[in-house]
């Protein structure tokens, strides 16, 4: 059974992605990202442009993730704190933080390698770069989902899975592939969120108009 501190803990998380924001911000990322690689797929390998891009791949992870937070926390300020309260989270020392951030770039990096690894290599591997995609997103919002409780994370880990294995399994790879995959990615977690954020504005409304 959890403890009353891991129930606080739960609740604190869940309160955080009460208002489908998570959703939102990430979906912009991975709309992002759909581009760059939809960018990679036209772009001649030769030219000044996709080379820049090439390189510039660790770049667009951690400058997206930046804006996506700021634009959350941005929009907490405005509408969620006003309407519900602000949860205040217990303060990380210098050192915790500066660990957490050098683990965000490796993660990144990793992430970097990899897909430079499997763009190179075998034909079977291109086909199949989508789910690989697929069932990273996947365990991601698999452990969201476990740590918030909230149905929704289960239900965006299970769409990941199945457009990136549908994309695996009708031979749509590499570079176009990944493209295709988070375009429909963020789609799905755009409409996740915004459905979510309606569904809050809507019951938070009438708590502040009574």
């Amino acid at each position: 059974m959890k403890s009353d501190l891991d129930k606080a803990q739960q609740r604190a998380i869940q309160y955080w992605n009460i208002d489908g924001t998570m959703e939102l911000t990430f979906g912009l990322i991975c709309l992002l990202l759909a581009l760059y690689f939809f960018a990679q797929a036209t772009l001649p390998q030769e030219s000044l442009l996709y080379k820049i891009l090439d390189v510039g791949f660790v770049l667009v992870i951690l400058g997206s993730g930046f804006v996506a937070n700021s634009l959350a926390r941005k929009i907490k300020e405005r509408i969620t704190y006003p309407r519900t309260g602000y949860v205040a989270y217990r303060q990380k020392s210098g050192l915790n933080r500066w660990v957490r951030m050098g683990i965000a770039a490796g993660i990144s990096m990793l992430i970097a390698v990899l897909t430079v690894v499997l763009i190179t290599s075998t034909n079977l591997g291109l086909v199949w770069m989508p789910a690989v995609s697929g069932m990273v997103f996947g365990l991601v919002m698999v452990i969201l989902a476990y740590r918030v409780a909230l149905l929704r994370f289960y239900l965006l880990a299970a769409i990941s899975v199945l457009i990136g294995g549908g994309l695996a399994l009708a031979g749509i790879g590499d570079l176009r592939g990944l493209a295709i995959f988070y375009g429909l990615e963020s789609l799905a977690l755009l409409v996740s969120g915004g459905a979510t954020f309606w569904g809050y504005l809507k019951h938070t409304r009438s708590e502040i108009e009574s």
